[in-house]
Protein backbone atom coordinates (compact mmCIF):
# COMPACT_ATOMS: atom_id res chain seq x y z
CA UNK A 1 0.00 0.00 0.00
CA UNK A 2 1.46 3.36 -1.14
CA UNK A 3 0.58 5.99 2.09
CA UNK A 4 2.29 8.97 -0.16
CA UNK A 5 5.18 9.55 -2.43
CA UNK A 6 7.70 9.23 0.03
CA UNK A 7 6.02 6.20 2.50
CA UNK A 8 4.78 3.02 1.52
CA UNK A 9 3.62 0.56 3.79
CA UNK A 10 4.93 -3.18 4.35
CA UNK A 11 4.07 -5.79 6.38
CA UNK A 12 6.43 -6.99 8.98
CA UNK A 13 7.53 -9.64 10.70
CA UNK A 14 9.33 -10.49 14.50
CA UNK A 15 12.73 -11.66 14.74
CA UNK A 16 11.33 -14.48 16.30
CA UNK A 17 9.23 -15.39 13.89
CA UNK A 18 12.57 -15.19 11.69
CA UNK A 19 13.79 -17.72 13.68
CA UNK A 20 11.17 -19.95 14.25
CA UNK A 21 10.84 -19.96 10.24
CA UNK A 22 14.73 -20.78 9.58
CA UNK A 23 15.06 -23.44 12.48
CA UNK A 24 17.32 -21.68 14.74
CA UNK A 25 18.71 -23.20 17.56
CA UNK A 26 18.10 -22.53 20.86
CA UNK A 27 21.38 -21.42 21.82
CA UNK A 28 22.49 -18.72 19.02
CA UNK A 29 26.56 -17.91 19.76
CA UNK A 30 26.01 -14.16 18.04
CA UNK A 31 23.50 -12.21 17.73
CA UNK A 32 23.60 -8.75 15.90
CA UNK A 33 21.01 -5.79 15.28
CA UNK A 34 21.83 -3.02 13.39
CA UNK A 35 18.54 -1.86 12.91
CA UNK A 36 19.03 2.10 13.06
CA UNK A 37 15.84 3.59 15.12
CA UNK A 38 14.35 0.12 15.31
CA UNK A 39 15.86 -1.46 18.02
CA UNK A 40 13.33 -0.66 21.06
CA UNK A 41 10.66 -2.33 18.36
CA UNK A 42 13.39 -5.52 16.83
CA UNK A 43 14.26 -6.05 20.51
CA UNK A 44 10.48 -6.63 21.78
CA UNK A 45 10.50 -9.36 19.10
CA UNK A 46 13.44 -11.03 20.93
CA UNK A 47 11.56 -14.44 22.96
CA UNK A 48 14.33 -14.60 25.31
CA UNK A 49 12.28 -18.05 26.76
CA UNK A 50 12.85 -19.77 23.60
CA UNK A 51 16.16 -18.26 23.05
CA UNK A 52 19.65 -18.16 24.21
CA UNK A 53 22.76 -15.62 23.06
CA UNK A 54 26.02 -16.05 24.50
CA UNK A 55 26.68 -12.69 22.98
CA UNK A 56 24.47 -9.79 21.77
CA UNK A 57 25.67 -7.12 19.75
CA UNK A 58 23.47 -3.52 19.23
CA UNK A 59 24.36 -0.36 17.57
CA UNK A 60 23.03 2.33 19.87
CA UNK A 61 23.25 5.59 18.26
CA UNK A 62 21.74 6.89 21.67
CA UNK A 63 21.05 5.33 25.15
CA UNK A 64 18.06 3.17 25.45
CA UNK A 65 17.60 2.43 29.59
CA UNK A 66 14.91 -0.11 28.66
CA UNK A 67 16.86 -2.25 26.65
CA UNK A 68 19.81 -1.84 28.77
CA UNK A 69 17.93 -2.59 32.16
CA UNK A 70 16.23 -5.87 30.06
CA UNK A 71 19.91 -6.91 29.87
CA UNK A 72 21.01 -6.83 33.10
CA UNK A 73 17.91 -8.25 34.33
CA UNK A 74 18.60 -11.18 31.69
CA UNK A 75 21.87 -11.63 33.54
CA UNK A 76 24.17 -9.87 30.45
CA UNK A 77 26.72 -7.38 31.21
CA UNK A 78 28.48 -5.28 29.04
CA UNK A 79 31.62 -6.74 27.44
CA UNK A 80 32.77 -4.00 25.31
CA UNK A 81 31.99 -1.33 23.28
CA UNK A 82 33.61 -0.48 19.35
CA UNK A 83 33.57 2.31 17.71
CA UNK A 84 31.27 4.08 20.16
CA UNK A 85 27.98 2.84 19.04
CA UNK A 86 28.43 -0.96 18.97
CA UNK A 87 28.32 -2.64 22.19
CA UNK A 88 28.63 -6.21 22.67
CA UNK A 89 27.10 -8.33 25.80
CA UNK A 90 27.45 -11.28 27.25
CA UNK A 91 26.57 -13.31 30.28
Amino acid sequence: EIINDDCKRIQTRTLEEELTEAAAPGVIDFLVLDVEEALPAVWAGVDFHRRHFDFIALEMKEEHPDILADLKDRGYHLAGILGGEDYIFTK
